[in-house]
C-alpha cells in the first residue's frame, strides 16, 4: 500500500509539473535529474510483479533515453573523442527496455524498440540498431 502511493504521489507531481509547463518545454538539467534520481529510488522499492512497476521502468528509460542524447549532442558539439558522459545513461535505458520487452504488450513493444534502436545508433552498434 505504501508503494502504491509513494507512486501516486510521483505521478501526482509529475503531473501538476506538466500542467503548469504546458508548453512544449524541456526539463531543465536539474529537474530531469531530480525525476531520474526519485523514479529510480520508487523502483528500488517495487516488487517484479508489481503492476506499477513496468510503466515506471519505462518512464525511466526514456528519461534516461532523452538524457544521453543531450549529453551525446553537448559531447559532439565540444568535438570531445572519447567523453562518456552519455554512455552510463545510454546502457542502462538500454538495460531496462531490453526487460520490458519481455513484459510488455505487443502494442507497447514499438516505442521501445525504436528507442533500442536510437541508442544502439549513437552507440555506433548499428549492427543491433
Amino acid at each position: 500500500m505504501k508503494k502504491i502511493i509513494l507512486l501516486t504521489l510521483l505521478n501526482i507531481t509529475l503531473a501538476l509539473w506538466m500542467v503548469s509547463t504546458a508548453h512544449a518545454e524541456k526539463m531543465d538539467s536539474d529537474t530531469e535529474n531530480m525525476v531520474i534520481g526519485r523514479l529510480e529510488r520508487i523502483l528500488s522499492t517495487l516488487d517484479a510483479g508489481d503492476p506499477a512497476r513496468a510503466p515506471s521502468e519505462q518512464r525511466l528509460a526514456d528519461l534516461l533515453s532523452e538524457r544521453a542524447r543531450q549529453r551525446f549532442m553537448s559531447e559532439v558539439e565540444a568535438h570531445c573523442n572519447g567523453c562518456k558522459g552519455s554512455e552510463a545513461d545510454r546502457k542502462k535505458a538500454i538495460q531496462l527496455y531490453q526487460g520490458l520487452l519481455k513484459t510488455v504488450n505487443l502494442k507497447g513493444d514499438g516505442a521501445i524498440l525504436f528507442q533500442l534502436s536510437h541508442l544502439y545508433q549513437m552507440a555506433g552498434e548499428t549492427n543491433q540498431a
